[in-house]
């Protein structure tokens, strides 16, 4: 499995660079901060033509993070239902783990 993470600072700026590495390199799991895109401006349905499911929480100009799944997020990965139903797993990027 291939996990990758990237400090994108602004999604809109970074998202054809973004598609083609993606079409490159083909990780299973991607993490993407500073996205700095609100939630009703991500990319989801470009990002599902290449393959990928995503789960993200933004705000406009600041923050933003994002979670993309070759596979899905309940079950395939080992994240738990939980995680994924409290705001896209995302309500816990800030202290970095997702409680019960």
């Amino acid at each position: 499995m291939r996990i990758a993470s990237w400090n994108v600072n602004s999604l809109t700026v970074r998202l054809a660079h973004l598609q083609d590495w993606l079409a490159r390199t083909s990780p299973n799991v991607v993490v993407l901060q500073e996205t700095k895109l609100e939630d009703a401006r991500f990319p989801d349905t470009e990002l599902a033509t290449l393959g990928y499911r995503s789960v993200f929480s933004g705000q406009r100009t600041y923050n933003g993070v994002a979670l993309l799944s070759r596979g899905g997020f309940v079950g395939e990965l080992g994240i738990r239902k939980s995680c994924v139903l409290q705001l896209g797993l995302l309500q816990h990027h800030h202290v970095g783990r997702c409680p019960g």
